[in-house]
């Protein structure tokens, strides 16, 4: 469920026609119906519910009927599989789907973020949630929980990341997220940070010139106090490395020692020619 819709045959090996799961249902329908019965969790998820999410805004010019049909044909496909834990029931108010957490993606989503494995959770997420969806309503709140848990996971990632000295860690992560919601602030602005602590800090500028810019041209403002405040500790932070006294180069070890030697010698045979400081012009002249 954290990126397009896939099923898993049985032992892991995924059946798969090129890219797209050879045993996903065919119509957008029950495509539909399956993935919102998975993001539920086992929850409950009323006829009504289940009209608005699968049909958005066709749901007014279908009835009771044409749910109770594509849960039927959902049945059918689910049989297939021969999982005595994977069962669609009913009590008559609404539809659920039971079947073991860790059986789906964010089942061992929620797993990892709870026991305090950050990165094995972030690592789940492929794409948006439910991203092959075309007949589903993202505004529900259904599926926007769903993604903003990923994304307080993946933010969390990233400050874990910054603290420990690591942002090469959640980097890839918090780019695949940004790639999806260009215009989410806090998370371009972690995303600056991370690129100014993996050393980059000139292209961390170049993303808040690049994020000001469609800003600007989308929203009509400046960017927000969070990516303000990111921009000008990198801008700092920059304007430190530059200004920074050149650092000596090393004496290799070798070199450090014949020099002492060498002064050494000086000091104790200052009469040889060698040792002794050229007389000047004038010395030279009297």
């Amino acid at each position: 469920m954290l990126g397009p819709l896939r099923v898993e045959a049985e032992g892991g090996a995924e059946q798969q026609a090129g890219r797209v799961p050879e045993r996903l249902p065919r119509s957008p329908v029950l495509k539909g119906l399956l993935g919102v019965l998975l993001l539920a969790e086992g929850q409950r998820l009323s006829a009504g519910r289940l009209l608005d999410l699968v049909w958005d805004d066709q749901a007014k010019q279908v009835g009771l009927g044409a749910l109770q049909t594509a849960v039927s044909r959902l049945r059918s496909w689910l049989g297939t599989f021969d999982d005595p834990d994977l069962v669609l029931d009913s009590d008559g108010s609404g539809y659920r789907l039971r079947l073991r957490p860790e059986a789906v993606d964010l089942g061992r989503f929620r797993r990892a973020v709870d026991r305090g494995d950050l990165a094995a959770a972030v690592a789940l997420r492929r794409e948006p949630v439910f991203a092959d969806a075309v007949r589903v309503s993202h505004a529900d709140p259904l599926l926007r929980t769903v993604e903003e848990d990923v994304r307080a996971a993946v933010l969390a990632w990233a400050r874990a990341a910054l603290e420990d000295g690591s942002p090469q860690a959640a980097l890839p992560h918090l780019d695949a997220l940004a790639r999806d919601t260009p215009l989410d602030e806090p998370v371009q602005a972690a995303r600056m940070r991370l690129l100014a602590a993996d050393g980059r800090p000139a292209e961390a500028l170049r993303l808040y010139q690049a994020l000001r810019q469609q800003v600007v041209d989308e929203l009509g403002v400046e960017p927000g106090a969070q990516v303000r405040e990111a921009y000008s500790e990198v801008l700092a932070q920059d304007r430190d490395v530059r200004n920074a006294p050149p650092r000596p180069l090393p004496v290799p070890a070798q070199s450090q020692a014949q020099l002492s030697a060498a002064a050494v010698r000086c000091r104790t045979v200052a009469a040889l020619p060698s040792c002794r400081r050229p007389p000047d012009r004038e010395t030279k002249q009297a």
